[in-house]
């Protein structure tokens, strides 16, 4: 106005002090209304306006209209409303930041539809609506660290679809999850900040809305174990800090699938062990930082330790803390060999359907399990369809691992998922397995019989059944209770125990090893019977009383029956004796032993030479005339008779009927036997041999 406030004398002050009151007031008016003006003054240029820290209480509704940044930080601003950016449609950055703003009404900000950027850090918010930014259909960076804020409800972001950067570090979060519907609607999110909020868990899928992720920074959190599909949807993260958390157990091995990820900060966290997978992992990311973590240098880092080579830089992050005697040591520096302590085979303490769990159609099973050991146990659960169920499984089977507890959980039920479940737990150190049996159970219905008398039927709820029934007894027959379901349900798989299986099992390999028992020694005793017979033995003895010959073979007497023997077919080789007439009776006959030869019998006598033609036969010396001879005692041979070695035996002469007995005796006449010998193989004499007889 134009007023030096400076330049006034106190003389001039008293003369203006010394009029009428009225105008005295009005004096006082006029210097704290240019008072007011100077301290509310906030410097503008064409396209801003910086009113920071000055004091507002409110949006300044004097500022040129066409700026497109206003800075109203540092103020003492505690409500917004929409008629306070209703003049600034222009404005593409908004600073709020540092304020005591803890109400922001409904389409606050309704009118800055070019808006990129809204600073309201460092305020007072509580709590977050799907309304409160409505119209910022173009923001692409939001920061509100450093509020209150308790909640994100679903929907929120749902009028920010183009939003980049969202900042909510140092918040007072009250829920402590992350919930899946809370980043819905943010498919352009690329940096996402949640430091400091003590966030205890993460569900499944809450970065599922966010594919474009790159950087997620969750540092100083209480984080303690993570979801292994905690990064589906995240396969274009770049950067994932989770420092000072208390993290003990990280899925290793769902970081394969951030084929981007080139930094890693798990420092200052409280894991024990890294699987063989991890060093998969952590030798494709470039910046890895895994120092002050409590690794126990045990068994468990055995897979882990063979691995190392020395190359990678967080091979010299894992300094041992446990056991004693290798404390302080780092693990490149260990011996594998003695890594190997401490280990423990796993055990399965309980398997078990959690309590009031009835196994119905459509429903929820839910099985509980707990396995000890070290390392840490690995749990697959067999289903009775014969299905393999593990940490990684995903749909309608899942498995929960929490520590050495976990959870089992079958949707939708059907009968199929009826019967026998097999809870195997393996580590390093050997395995074991627990087994659990489930009967799927119907909702019982009760249906009271027609009132029609008399009734002719019971029939069920779905009217597909109906039992006919004597009418005299009907009339006085109590209701019907009968199961049923409103809908027809398929027949429940048959169960068995364990018991009964191993003894069906065990039944069966008995049955078949019993049948097939038989079977070879069926095929067997066929065998031998089918097989070459046995070659005859043609020893021959000679009898010359009168005229009669006997021939024994295979220890038989051929003529000693008092039918004729059936005449035995040719051999293709040789002809081993001919027919002869049986003897009368009384006739006394010589035979050798039964089934041998003379020269098995007497084997220090000749060696028997095998012969193509001829059969070799030991020399008989006959017996005198009229000399009945007596038979050989079983098993003794006969002594051959005194001769050269080229003399063959004399052929017996013929003889006639005399008063012997031997009057009936045809007369027979024998070609002489033809003398035939091998050269002696081993200095010995050979053996005689002789042709088949021939009847002339």
């Amino acid at each position: 106005m134009g007023v030096n406030f400076h330049n006034i004398s106190i003389e001039d002050s008293y003369c203006i002090m010394g009029k009428k009151p009225a105008g005295v007031l009005m004096f006082l008016l006029v210097i704290l209304k240019v008072l007011g003006t100077i301290e509310a003054a906030c410097s503008c240029t064409a396209s801003a306006c910086d009113c920071s820290s000055l004091g507002l209480t409110s949006v300044p509704q004097d500022l040129p209209t066409n700026i497109t940044n206003l800075n109203l930080a540092g103020n003492q601003i505690i409500t917004l409303s929409q008629s306070d950016f209703s003049r600034y449609r222009n404005v593409e950055t908004l600073g709020l930041s540092s304020n005591h703003i803890s109400a922001i009404n409904r389409q606050a900000f309704y009118n800055l539809s070019k808006l990129g950027r809204l600073r309201l850090s460092v305020n007072r918010i509580t709590t977050l609506r799907p309304d409160m930014f409505t119209g910022l259909g173009n923001l692409q960076t939001l920061e509100l660290h450093y509020n209150d804020i308790t909640d994100i409800p679903a929907g929120t972001f749902n009028s920010t679809p183009q939003l980049r950067d969202l900042y909510l570090d140092i918040n007072r979060f009250n829920f402590t999850t992350l919930r899946s519907d809370m980043f819905t609607c943010l498919g352009n999110l690329m940096f996402l900040h949640l430091t400091s909020n003590g966030i205890t868990d993460i569900q499944a899928g809450t970065f599922s809305p966010t594919p474009q992720l790159r950087w997620l920074l969750m540092q100083n959190n209480k984080l303690t174990t993570l979801r292994s599909d905690m990064f589906t949807g995240l396969g274009n993260l770049q950067v994932l800090k989770m420092s000072d958390n208390n993290i003990t157990t990280f899925p290793f091995e769902e970081l394969s699938r951030l084929q981007r990820l080139y930094r890693l900060y798990l420092d200052n966290n409280q894991m024990t062990t890294l699987p063989s997978v991890a060093y998969n992992v952590l030798t494709t990311i470039s910046d890895v930082d895994i120092n002050n973590n409590p690794w126990k240098c045990d068994c468990r880092m055995m897979d882990f330790r063979l691995k190392m080579t020395g190359f990678y830089p967080f091979e010299n992050q894992i300094n041992c803390s446990h056991p004693d005697h290798l404390s302080g040591l780092k693990l490149t520096d260990i011996n594998p060999e003695n890594l190997f302590t401490n280990c423990q085979e796993p055990t399965v303490l309980r398997f078990e359907k959690s309590k009031d769990n009835i196994l119905v159609p459509g429903g929820t099973l839910y099985l509980i399990y707990e396995a000890t050991g070290i390392p840490t146990p690995d749990i697959t659960v067999i289903l009775p369809s014969g299905l393999n169920a593990t940490v990684e499984s995903s749909g309608r089977v899942t498995v929960d691992v929490n520590d050495v507890n976990g959870t089992f959980t079958i949707t939708n039920v059907t009968a199929v998922d009826a019967g026998l479940y097999v809870c195997i737990a393996v580590n390093l150190a050997g395995s074991t397995f627990a087994t659990l049996v489930v009967d799927l159970h119907t909702v019982p219905t009760t249906v009271l019989p027609p009132l029609q008398t008399p009734p002719l039927a019971t029939t069920s709820g779905n009217q597909e059944s109906t039992t006919d029934q004597d009418p005299a007894q009907a009339s006085f027959s109590p209701p019907v209770s009968v199961a049923s379901s409103p809908l027809k349900q398929p027949e429940p798989a048959p169960t068995f125990s364990l018991p009964v299986l191993l003894g069906a099992v065990c039944g069966s390999v008995a049955g078949t090893l019993f049948i097939g028992g038989i079977v070879l020694a069926i095929w067997c005793k066929r065998s031998n019977n089918q097989g070459s017979p046995k070659r005859p033995d043609f020893s021959v003895v000679f009898n010359n009383t009168n005229t009669t010959t006997t021939v024994i073979t295979n220890g038989h007497n051929l003529t000693g029956q008092t039918q004729p023997q059936p005449t035995r077919p040719p051999s293709s080789q040789f002809e081993p004796y001919e027919e002869v007439q049986p003897p009368q009776r009384g006739a006394v006959m010589m035979q050798t032993a039964r089934g041998l030869s003379l020269d098995a019998r007497n084997p220090h006598l000749f060696p028997r030479q095998p012969s193509s033609q001829f059969e070799p036969y030991e020399d008989v010396q006959p017996p005198q005339r009229g000399v009945v001879p007596s038979q050989t005692a079983r098993g003794q041979a006969l002594r051959p008779p005194n001769r050269s070695n080229n003399e063959p035996p004399p052929v017996p002469p013929p003889r006639t009927a005399s008063a012997t007995g031997y009057e009936n005796i045809p007369e027979h006449a024998y070609q002489p036997l033809a003398v035939t010998w091998n050269q002696p193989d081993n200095g010995q004499d050979a053996s005689h041999h002789y042709q088949s007889l021939r009847r002339t």
